[in-house]
């Protein structure tokens, strides 16, 4: 009887700063032996990747049903991605940008990232070897990332968490989402989305 087929969403988010160290980690990654395994990748301003399918920028439906498709979702430590994933029941697998390594200005990611991390609603890697050992275990037993869904889907609700974030890592407001471009791309449909 064969497996089925896990699916893994990675998502760089839409800062302007490249994160091109994310890439390279999942594109490093060897599946399990005997699992099949299809990659999609939101790479953002980042480089493309050159073994899975891959899209700079999802608009917001295309973006719900990557997340909604994935067995294994892994993402910067924005608040945003980390939250599409809380909404429908994963908790994903966070690498946080460094601004030591030019990946943002500063390192809220990371202070935000083990914030969230200590209340168990995500899990933090900080290394290649990490990443791909949390990706094993996903796709072997997808059923260790899944969750109680949040519902965050009010515009009060996303106001409180935003408030929440600000607190927590000490940022003005304003956000990823309003520095998200104007000219969203569609560029390759993935089979898995379908």
């Amino acid at each position: 009887m064969a497996s089925a087929t896990r699916h893994v969403f990675v998502s760089v988010g839409t800062d302007h700063h490249r994160f091109d160290r994310l890439i390279t980690w999942v594109e490093s990654w060897v599946p399990p032996a005997g699992v099949d395994v299809e990659v999609m990748v939101q790479h953002g301003f980042s480089r493309a990747p050159d073994r899975f399918t891959a899209c700079a920028f999802l608009d917001a439906s295309d973006l719900r049903s990557a997340v909604t498709s994935a067995d294994v979702v892994v993402t910067q430590g924005g608040p945003g991605g980390i939250m599409d994933a809380r909404r429908v029941g994963i908790t994903p697998i966070v690498v946080p940008r460094s601004a030591r390594l030019g990946e943002h200005v500063d390192n809220h990611q990371i202070a935000f990232a083990g914030y969230i991390a200590s209340l168990g609603e995500v899990v933090v890697v900080a290394s290649e070897p990490e990443l791909h050992r949390a990706l094993d275990a996903g796709v072997l037993d997808p059923d260790i990332y899944r969750a109680a869904a949040v519902a965050a889907t009010a515009p009060e609700t996303i106001a409180a968490f935003g408030e929440l974030v600000e607190r927590v890592v000490g940022e003005p407001s304003g956000g990823l989402r309003s520095r998200l471009p104007g000219d969203l791309c569609r560029q390759r449909q993935v089979e898995f989305l379908s």
